[in-house]
């Protein structure tokens, strides 16, 4: 069964989200404008000096523009500093960066409430990502206490506002969470097509488990196959699915060379599954070589949580003397570092 499985790893996903969000740092006019416009509205009410308005003004523009630029130069100590002084003179752009150093531990140590109070200041002076990241805190019980429909009104206000982030996660959690009232006012019936349209890979991998299974939807498994296919540069498990389709005759023909090329792209990210099955096949083969790359993708498939796996290595490593298998695990560090170097810019690429 999958369905409370792919659940917890979208919630996951959804919180992993929060700590690769990149910095604010290019706004549009009007969001460029927002801090200024309320900074002047607060000063007005104090019938304060329009110089002192614009010193001001200039101030937290000028702190927040060395802020991004510390950042950008890894100088994060700076950027924080930065930050925070833009947002005590009240520039919300500040504010947000502020809270996204604070989620990430750069600058200042790792702090996920200061990250949702930030976040949350943000999003009620108006600022849209502010208003995002509340919504996906409060839903994911991040820095606050969990509250889903809190973080859904949060969301909703985002998605007003046009985020096409907060339609993607409103749509991904209308996916995961169909009997929530909260989620399923006819206005927010279209936004699950809309996602599709957009070919966001979270909505698609979970549709292709919908599918897959049956769940909340008649099963079609040629349906899964192609949902698996588009979001398979993102998601491992997409790729083992795959494999495991083409190798079976699941949802299309028997296809060995396809279920190769599947199971090889996510071992090459440390999917335990495919490393077995990889292995499986070497281990067939019985020959020194063979043998050898056995013991490693076994050995790989063990540290990456396979059970299997482990009871298959004994069995491999009974076919390999001292020697062979010294040899073996010289090899093993180097697959390990290119499989941490895939996973990272797998990371990297699911989340631009």
């Amino acid at each position: 069964m999958i369905c409370y499985t792919r659940i917890i790893k979208t919630l996951t996903t959804l919180i992993i989200l929060t700590q690769c969000l990149s910095l604010y740092a290019e706004p549009s006019l009007s969001e460029r404008l927002l801090g200024i416009q309320q900074q002047e509205k607060k000063d007005s009410n104090t019938n304060s000096n329009p110089a002192d308005n614009q010193k001001t003004t200039q101030e937290a523009n000028n702190n927040f523009n060395a802020g991004v630029e510390a950042f950008n130069n890894k100088n994060y100590d700076t950027a924080f500093a930065k930050f925070i002084r833009a947002h005590s003179i009240g520039d919300l752009r500040g504010t947000f960066n502020a809270g996204i150093l604070y989620s990430q531990g750069k600058g200042v140590l790792q702090n996920f409430n200061k990250a949702f109070e930030l976040f949350l200041k943000s999003a009620q002076g108006g600022f849209v990502d502010g208003m995002f990241l509340t919504g996906v805190y409060y839903v994911s019980g991040i820095g606050t206490k969990r509250d889903f429909s809190a973080g859904i009104v949060w969301l909703k206000k985002a998605y007003a506002k046009n985020s096409e982030k907060a339609k993607e996660t409103l749509a991904t959690l209308q996916l995961t969470n169909p009997n929530e009232p909260e989620l399923n006012p006819p206005k927010l019936q279209s936004l699950i097509e809309e996602v599709k349209k957009s070919e966001n890979p979270l909505v698609l991998n979970i549709l292709a488990y919908r599918n897959l299974f049956g769940i909340g939807m008649k099963k079609d498994l040629s349906v899964a196959r192609i949902y698996f296919e588009k979001s398979s540069n993102y998601f491992d498990d997409s790729r083992k699915v795959l494999g495991q389709m083409y190798f079976y005759g699941i949802g299309t023909k028997e296809n060995l060379e396809k279920a190769q090329e599947y199971f090889t792209h996510a071992a090459d990210v440390g999917n335990s599954y495919a490393l077995t099955w990889k292995a499986d096949q070497a281990f067939e083969d019985k020959s020194q070589n063979q043998l050898q790359l056995a013991f490693q993708y076994y050995t790989l498939a063990k540290e990456f949580g396979s059970s299997i796996a482990a009871e298959k290595l004994e069995s491999a490593g009974k076919w390999l003397d001292g020697q062979q298998k010294e040899e073996a695990n010289t090899k093993i560090a180097d697959l390990r570092f290119e499989i941490e170097k895939n996973k990272k810019a797998l990371e990297k690429y699911s989340t631009q």
